[in-house]
Formats: structure tokens, C-alpha cells, sequence
């Protein structure tokens, strides 16, 4: 985006009741290029999901709290929509039914509930409905190309499949554009025993334009793979329907020299947690372990005055986790509700429970949508195994 066309858009807040932190906090957004990234780029057609998220009246925005600030950006989901596109998908009635062979392009197969993908060359799935069927998988296992998965509709249903996986981390990629994916947790009374644990799931991924909601556990968790990530203009939106679920949209895990990840982004993507997830939403972003020059910036993170979020964003190296490292994590410019119940947390923060854990995190000019000001990261009665970790004040330049 260049930068008269970001001002621009500063018109999506400029009626708003700033105070005088978000004045500060506007101006420091507006010092930053944001590159040609920073546009949203051709996004689906159809009406936001929430519409009304960031207004500042509690009584219009469903959050129970008046909010002092917006992002100055278009949020996704709020100021347009993401998923299935409907101009060219009015309704899930229109996708094709991926259990009928002759649906599929060339390089994918079905077999009982699940399409399988392989050949020498790049795949496109188009426009079909993975939830029916009591909801279908894609898997990947061995696939050494590009799969793009683009305006398609996935469940978790009584197969109870991940939407997409692969048993071990194939050498090829995932671009998802333009989906819908339900983790099925909003059913009610699903058991922990009845409901997968990851969405999409072992695959080096790209995701643009995605709503994912209803998630039991985890949504993205690419254990075992080595490369990239990225999120850009996704919805991510109620994980953690049950007590044992150690709910993250994202976590980046791995034991020492097994894999890493590198140069990864998350960007301009909203997180939404109401009380319908019944438990404690662990985070949005968690980054643990082998995780090297991450960037996550521009994200809108809320929930509602009686849902519970332990982290928006963690950047953690644990007990246990040595020899681990993260190197130089970026966390700027994502405003964020903190949890009334424990404003320590919810918000951004590095912390390494040994030395060397965290080398040279920068985590500063984020956003408290309650007071408008620019918020401090988060901190935790842990030692700091970096001098750069400094608990209850911005970290980096």
C-alpha cells in the first residue's frame, strides 16, 4: 500500500472519540510503510460478518465495552468480508460435491471420505464442499507441489477428519484463499474424545481471506515442517469448547532440531473470542520454539466482557524447551482488548525461562482498544533469560 492510499483509509476512524494515547498511537501507525502487502488485495465479495465489532458503543458492538479506538486500517470481517466468495458462490448449494470423482481435477483422488493429492505438477481444488458427508478431508501425505484450495467449505462432522492434513510434512504447499473452515465445536455438547484437535494440520501453508470458527482445539499447527508461514485478512473467530483444549489459531512447535520456522508473517487478521468457546482461548498467535524473524503486526484481537484469553499473542520459550531458541519475533502495531480478568496478560510479550531463549524481540507501539493508548507487553513472574525481556515496558527500539 502506498502511503496516501493508507491515509486514506484512515477514514474508516476518523470519527472516532480519540483520547489523547490514540492520537499517539494514530500518528505512530502513520510513520510506517507498509509496503505493498498492506492493501487488501481483491478480497471476496459478500457482507462483513461483524459489522458493527469496533464501534465504540458497547451497546452496538456486543463486546460489553465502549472502546476508545479503532485500527485506522479495513479489518477484516468488520469492514469486509472474508471467506466463500458469493459472487461466485451465492450459497454452499452452489459448490460442487467432492465425494464424485468426476468433480475432481486431475491429481486428486477420492477414497472414502478423503481426497488424496499426488502427481508432478500444481493442483487447484475450486469450489466444493468439503462438509458433506459427515465432512470430508483434504490430505496431502508425499505431494510435492502447490494445492491451492480456493472457495471451499469445510466441517468437522461425524467422520471426524482434520480439513486438511498430512501424516508427516509433505515437501509440498498449501495456498488456502477464500474458505470456510468449522472446527464444529458450536454443535453443543461435543466430547473431547469426539473432535479433532487441528484444522489444517503438518503442511507449510499460506492463508488469505479465510474464516475459521468453532474450533475445539487448535486451528493451524504445522508440527514437524520446516519453512515458512504466513496469515494475512483471515477471521479467526471462538476455539476452546472444551476444558482440556489448549486452544491456539496458531502454534509453532517443535523439539530442538527437529524443524523451524523462518521469515514467517501475520498480518491485518481478526481474533474474536465470546463466551460461546466455554473456556480459556490460550492464544492467537503462540510461538514456541524454533521460530526465527516472525512478524506480526496490524491484527485486531477482541472478545467479549465474559469470555476469558490467556494471550493474544505468545512468544514463549518454556521450561523444558532448551536448547530452543526464537530469534528477533516482531509484535507492532496490533490492537488488542486485554482480558478484564488478568490485564497482565492478553496482550504481547517475549518471555524465555533460560537465557538465550529470545535474542533481540522488538514488541512495542501496540494498541489497547479500551483506553486508545499505547499498551505495555505482557509480563509474568518468570525469570528473564534476555536483556532485552524487560516486563511492563516496551521492548525494543
Amino acid at each position: 500500500m502506498r502511503r496516501r492510499e493508507f491515509i486514506a483509509g484512515v477514514g474508516v476512524a476518523a470519527a472516532w472519540p480519540f483520547a489523547a494515547g490514540a492520537q499517539q498511537a494514530l500518528t505512530l501507525l502513520l510513520r510506517v510503510d507498509l509496503g505493498a502487502d498492506g492493501a487488501r488485495v481483491n478480497p471476496p465479495t459478500g457482507s462483513p460478518q461483524h459489522p458493527n465489532l469496533l464501534n465504540p458503543s458497547s451497546a452496538k458492538n456486543g463486546l460489553g465495552y465502549n472502546l476508545a479506538t479503532r485500527p485506522p486500517w479495513q479489518v477484516a470481517g468488520v469492514d469486509y468480508y472474508v471467506g466463500i466468495d458469493r459472487a461466485a458462490y451465492p450459497s454452499e448449494a452452489d459448490l460442487k460435491d467432492p465425494s464424485i470423482q468426476a468433480n475432481l481435477p486431475a491429481g486428486a483422488t477420492i477414497s472414502g471420505a478423503t481426497v488424496r493429492v499426488s502427481g508432478s505438477s500444481d493442483i487447484t481444488l475450486e469450489g466444493f464442499d468439503f462438509s458433506l458427508h459427515g465432512g470430508m478431508q483434504v490430505n496431502m501425505d508425499g505431494y510435492a507441489h502447490t494445492l491451492t484450495v480456493s472457495n471451499c467449505n469445510f466441517a468437522v462432522g461425524s467422520n471426524l477428519l482434520r480439513p486438511i492434513e498430512a501424516s508427516r510434512p509433505p515437501p509440498g504447499r498449501l495456498f488456502l484463499t477464500r474458505c470456510i473452515i468449522d472446527g464444529g465445536g458450536a454443535q453443543g455438547g461435543i466430547a473431547f474424545a469426539d473432535s479433532v484437535g487441528e484444522l489444517v494440520y503438518q503442511v507449510l501453508f499460506d492463508a488469505t481471506y479465510v474464516w475459521m470458527k468453532n474450533a475445539m482445539a487448535d486451528g493451524f499447527r504445522p508440527d514437524s515442517c520446516t519453512g515458512t508461514v504466513s496469515i494475512k485478512y483471515c477471521l479467526f473467530e471462538n476455539a476452546a469448547f472444551h476444558t482440556r483444549a489448549h486452544a491456539d489459531w496458531l502454534q509453532l512447535f517443535s523439539k530442538p532440531g527437529a524443524c523451524h520456522w523462518d521469515d514467517c508473517v501475520f498480518s491485518f487478521n481478526t481474533c474474536l473470542q465470546t463466551n460461546a468457546g466455554k473456556n480459556n482461548l490460550n492464544a492467537f498467535l503462540r510461538l514456541n520454539m524454533q521460530v526465527n524473524n516472525p512478524t506480526i503486526s496490524y491484527n485486531t484481537c477482541v472478545a467479549t466482557s465474559d469470555a476469558n484469553v490467556n494471550y493474544w499473542i505468545e512468544i514463549v520459550e518454556a521450561d523444558g524447551d532448551q536448547p530452543s531458541t526464537i530469534v528477533h519475533p516482531v509484535s507492532q502495531y496490533n490492537y488488542m482488548l486485554p482480558d478484564p480478568h488478568d490485564q497482565h496478560y492478553s496482550w504481547s510479550g517475549a518471555v524465555s525461562s533460560y537465557a538465550g531463549g529470545i535474542f533481540n524481540p522488538i514488541i512495542n507501539n501496540n494498541v489497547n482498544l479500551l483506553t486508545g493508548e499505547v499498551d505495555k507487553p505482557m509480563s509474568r513472574n518468570r525469570r528473564c533469560g534476555i536483556d532485552a525481556c524487560k516486563p511492563q515496558s516496551n521492548v525494543g527500539p
